[in-house]
């Protein structure tokens, strides 16, 4: 995800410049963008974020607690926010893509698995491009 995905985000216009993306500040997290921080950089600035309430996905949960409160795993803030908390004092990275960000042409391009090799040998599905 953070070698090809990211990026791929940037490069294919999905994320628009000044585009946000949110990760949770986790060991593995900081290990993935410290080992990426070549390719990454290219595309991106980011930074710690303490404040949680400028996450928009942590601000949509607020809003719909009540209503997650009557799912079986009573996931909300409060239950997600404590492990990233215990670990710092920080819970977020924010990456935020680079006006200059290098990237590709629009396009209508995407992936899908196919079957076009079923040779037992193989791990995993080949992707083809389809234009639409």
């Amino acid at each position: 995800m953070f070698r090809d995905t990211l990026p791929q985000f940037a490069w294919d216009n999905v994320l628009a410049a000044d585009g946000q993306i949110w990760l949770p500040n986790l060991k593995c997290v900081q290990e993935l963008l410290a080992a990426y921080k070549k390719q990454l950089s290219k595309y991106f600035e980011w930074e710690l974020v303490g404040d949680a309430k400028a996450n928009p996905l942590y601000r949509a949960t607020e809003k719909v607690e009540k209503e997650l409160l009557m799912c079986p795993d009573s996931l909300t803030n409060e239950t997600q926010i404590r492990p990233l908390n215990d670990f710092s004092d920080t819970p977020f990275y924010v990456l935020t893509r680079k006006h200059d960000a290098p990237r590709g042409e629009p396009s209508s391009n995407i992936y899908v698995d196919t079957d076009e090799d079923s040779s037992p040998r193989k791990s995993s599905p080949k992707k083809r491009r389809l234009k639409l």
